[in-house]
């Protein structure tokens, strides 16, 4: 759930022009969703540093407004809130994780309730600007005379419930949230005690998804164990950017995965799919291609076009082989084309020797091995 801590403010009996409401701490990157309800008709509110989302007056004189802030590396502890006349004020603050820091997308609906309709406090029905997505559903309720205070959010809905009762106006502040991915959602009612003028809103939020890697990192050539959820030792296929690898040893939901295409020369992230003839599952793997960048083979300053013997040893500092290749090809200008090789380290030194046999021809040179 991304919502984190909260703060509430209760004016109580002070009427003033401006209060000053304690937020919740809040994380770079975070936002805080700060709501106002108010007992007079406000015109122009304010509250440092925030965004106002909207305002809205309900028939009886009573008001409610929502501000957003995104909050930056340096924290604000409390916001000074002001409408342009003195009143009673109760506020709701939540820090928010993970949720869209482009404020302009968050979506609302306000209705008023005047009197005492069924269902009272009853916050509207919204579709939300983005689509069908994730989203962080607040539900809201501010209102005067509503007896001891709400008793309940809606339902489904977590809740925070704040009553004024001082003599003069008792007002009651409720807010109400829940995680839910739909297109339109009808939160329906705040449960009080007894009816009254009431103000309700309904905010939808767009999530975003946390930053994630790749399921699995491997290297090119390397068996990796892949623990799947399909028939349990039923895997009978395997793709890797749709080029076959080897199903090896099979144990429950765990697959031996030789990933010995010879096709990929380019390092990235990579789809495995695993199939049991029923249902395939993907995986995401950062796949490490480690080797040798390109060559020109050259004989007395010639290049060598369309080779189709040369051979490759690589060997470590240490003199021992890393990888023996035969076979390679050049093509019409000579390059041998990136190489991949079977064993050592980014940036390991070797000495690496490419020799034709038709063309009696060959060059050593010492190089560091690199990530393709």
């Amino acid at each position: 759930m991304p919502v984190g801590a909260f703060t509430s403010y209760n004016s109580g009996a002070s009427s003033v022009l401006t209060h000053t409401i304690p937020l919740p701490s809040a994380d770079e990157g975070d936002a805080i969703l700060l709501v106002v309800g108010c007992d007079t008709t406000i015109s122009s509110p304010t509250a440092t540093n925030f965004t106002l989302i909207y305002d809205v007056s309900t028939s009886g004189g009573r008001s409610t407004a929502v501000f957003a802030l995104l909050a930056g590396s340096t924290a604000q502890s409390s916001a000074d809130f002001s409408a342009g006349n003195d009143n009673f004020v109760i506020a709701h603050a939540y820090t928010l994780s993970g949720v869209d820091p482009d404020l302009s997308k968050i979506s609302f609906a306000t209705s008023n309730g005047n009197g005492f309709e069924s269902p009272l406090f009853n916050p509207p029905s919204l579709t939300a600007s983005q689509g069908n997505v994730e989203y962080l559903w607040f539900a809201g309720s501010s209102s005067v005379n509503a007896g001891a205070g709400y008793t309940e959010g809606p339902t489904n809905y977590t809740a925070l419930l704040t009553h004024n009762a001082n003599s003069t106006d008792p007002a009651s502040l409720g807010t109400a949230y829940r995680l839910l991915t739909a297109e339109t959602e009808d939160p329906g009612p705040f449960t009080s005690l007894t009816g009254g003028n009431s103000g309700t809103f309904t905010l939808a939020i767009p999530t975003v998804a946390a930053a994630t890697g790749p399921d699995y990192t491997a290297r090119k050539g390397s068996t990796e164990t892949i623990t799947h959820a399909l028939t349990a030792d039923g895997i009978t296929t395997a793709t890797l950017n749709g080029e076959t690898v080897t199903i090896g040893t099979q144990s429950g939901q765990d697959a031996d995965i030789a990933l010995d295409e010879t096709a990929i020369t380019t390092s990235g992230e990579y789809d495995l799919v695993l199939g049991d003839g029923v249902d395939t599952e993907t995986f995401t793997v950062q796949y490490n291609v480690v080797g040798l960048p390109s060559n020109t083979l050259l004989k007395d300053g010639a290049v060598l076009a369309s080779l189709t013997d040369v051979k490759l040893t690589v060997l470590d500092a240490s003199g021992t082989r890393l990888d023996r290749q035969t076979g390679l090809t050049t093509d019409a200008s000579g390059l041998t084309g990136v190489t991949p090789v079977a064993a050592g380290a980014v940036d390991d030194p070797v000495e690496v020797s490419f020799f034709s046999p038709g063309s009696e021809v060959g060059i050593v040179y010492e190089t560091t091995l690199g990530l393709l």
